[in-house]
């Protein structure tokens, strides 16, 4: 029997923003499996975003390969990625740009081509798993810090992608909306989902997270 590929796979990776400018990921080999849930934990300027910023397209390698399924990341569309991998950014307000709550949810699968019920159901079930589904009609920018975290995340998994990543999910909440909105990462886990989040809270991937990719000066230095 042939094994199926990691559902991603970096080989050899380097990268530079720009010609003149020094690597910012320097050498990096990692595979990530489905169903995985991974902290990618280091220093600011480790590359931590940088790297998964890789994973969805957003960025292509200077040198080396990133592999989606089997598939150079060079090759697929934005919208064939956006299917399985959702990225959620540091700053949710850096993503919000619905004039609602439903509308938001609404944006990235009437983009992938869902329509009818299928859309419907699709919003309803992902407001539903935020703790959203009584704030449809209320501006997205006047939710609280927290609320506005899980919107972001909903917009993404309204998509159901099989993969999600999420940058500093628990950056200024207190320790109930931390709490909160990685409960929910791990329920979505629960469902077989793969997880990727990057933190510097070392107390959260302690107590949600069980595998580390620890990162410096643009390297990998171990997966565990």
């Amino acid at each position: 029997m042939s094994q199926s590929p990691p559902l991603i796979e970096v080989r050899n990776l380097s990268f530079r923003y720009d010609e003149s400018l020094p690597l910012v990921l320097r050498n990096i080999d990692l595979e990530i499996n489905q169903g995985e849930f991974i902290a990618f934990v280091g220093q600011n300027g480790a590359g931590k975003t940088t790297l998964v910023k890789h994973f969805n397209g957003l960025l292509l390698p200077t040198e080396g390969d990133v592999l989606l399924e089997g598939e150079d990341t060079r090759n697929l569309s934005i919208e064939e990625v956006a299917r399985k991998i959702g990225y959620c950014y540091q700053n949710p307000d850096h993503q919000i740009f619905g004039s609602t709550v439903r509308e938001e949810v609404s944006f990235g699968p009437k983009n992938i081509g869902m329509k009818g019920d299928k859309l419907e159901e699709s919003v309803n079930h992902a407001l539903e798993l935020v703790g959203l589904e009584s704030f449809g009609d209320r501006y997205p920018l006047m939710l609280g810090r927290g609320e506005r975290q899980k919107l972001a995340v909903a917009s993404i998994l309204s998509m159901q992608p099989s993969v999600l990543i999420v940058d500093e999910p628990t950056t200024g909440m207190d320790y109930r909306g931390s709490q909160s909105i990685m409960e929910l990462l791990a329920e979505w886990h629960d469902l077989g989902q793969t997880i990727m989040v990057i933190t510097h809270d070392m107390n959260i991937v302690a107590q949600y997270v069980p595998t580390m990719v620890v990162m410096a000066q643009g390297r990998v230095l171990t997966k565990a």
